[in-house]
């Protein structure tokens, strides 16, 4: 029979006599199975996540081990001290890897999938408020003070003996919520798909991709038919038909210095060819139209060219190659406007739309 002895013991025991004697009557050889090494749990462990993750090739090349290490040895460690919780949490995780599986791409962060996943399973209490509290844990303001107070109250109903492990955890997974970090980082946290960037922190806790949002597959092949200007403009169309341009316009802005500075003729003649035909309101709350999205993505894409009389020459040429004017147009009252304030840097050289 194998049974865990204090247990046992304690159902059968009836006031007349103890468990324990009453099993020294029925057990005639007992024995003690020892306490299993940590260190060949944690082996198991790993055996297991890396057999998930061999699933998609996608995710093991986005698994960070630092960063996987960081978590593990600072918090996660304390939740894997048997075999049960090893494989019932293997288990689980497998699934909802098997949902996040996208077309060319995984569409989150592994080591944050993992992270989100311990705390369903391990801290139910908190995962729940955590899913509840988008506004609280990402974006700009979730370092702000009034946020703070709301995440350590959210921390207090973690496990007993746990919660500094917890508050670790979430420290770590959303360190935006203990500091600032500036544009920059948030644009590497969207293309990393991390869990504390508002875009992605959805697909963590609905497991499939928002109504109305972009999948990073989407966005990966956004990225390969930027080196082919027919090919491009007839996604931006499928975009627009299923309306989410304006989302998708919004997450490509992230990826601009991802494009090959040599597909930069094919790539903007394409975005001055179809942006007559998008959405220009900014009327209401929609305070960035598609049409501007548009307008930036050329001009951070010229500026990463440093040589401003190259930089214009290129984009006179593409504009003589395409039938287009609205993006052109937006981009040449911008620079007007910025002449008038000589402090700021000129975008362009003056050129001449005649010929």
């Amino acid at each position: 029979m194998l049974f865990q002895r204090d247990l046992v013991e304690e159902k059968l025991d009836s006031g007349k006599q103890t468990g324990r004697d009453y099993l020294q009557k029925i057990i005639q050889v007992p024995f003690d199975i020892p306490k299993i090494e940590p260190t060949r749990v944690q082996n198991l462990l790993f055996k297991e996540i890396e057999n998930i993750l061999e699933q998609d090739s996608s995710a093991v090349d986005m698994f960070d081990s630092g960063y996987w290490g960081n978590l593990f040895h600072g918090s996660l460690h304390m939740y894997f001290d048997n075999l049960r919780n090893v494989y019932r949490f293997s288990s689980t995780l497998s699934f909802h890897f098997s949902l996040l599986r996208g077309k060319r791409v995984f569409e989150v962060n592994p080591v944050d999938l993992i992270a989100i996943e311990c705390l369903r399973f391990f801290e139910p209490d908190i995962y729940q408020e955590i899913a509840r509290s988008k506004d609280v844990f990402t974006g700009h303001n979730a370092a702000k003070r009034s946020n703070k107070v709301v995440i350590e109250h959210i921390l207090e109903s973690s496990t007993n003996g746990k919660e500094k492990y917890v508050k670790e955890l979430v420290e770590q997974i959303f360190p935006n919520t203990t500091s600032q970090y500036g544009e920059d980082f948030y644009k590497e946290w969207l293309r990393e798909m991390r869990v504390y960037h508002p875009s992605n922190f959805d697909k963590y806790f609905q497991f499939t991709i928002p109504s109305g949002k972009l999948s990073n597959s989407d966005l990966l092949k956004m990225l390969e038919l930027a080196a082919n200007s027919e090919n491009f403009i007839a996604f931006i169309n499928s975009l627009k038909e299923r309306n989410i341009l304006r989302n998708a316009l919004s997450k490509f802005e992230s990826y601009i210095e991802k494009i090959p500075l040599e597909n930069a003729a094919p790539f903007i003649r394409a975005i001055l060819d179809v942006g007559y035909s998008v959405d220009h309101d900014t009327s209401g709350f929609a305070m960035t139209s598609s049409n501007l999205h548009l307008v930036r993505l050329v001009i951070w894409f010229l500026k990463r060219n440093e040589d401003i009389a190259s930089r214009s020459q290129l984009l006179l040429k593409c504009f003589k190659e395409s039938n287009g004017l609205s993006i052109v147009e937006s981009i040449l009252q911008g620079d007007e406007n910025r002449r008038e304030k000589p402090r700021e840097p000129l975008f362009c050289q003056t050129v001449s739309l005649r010929n």
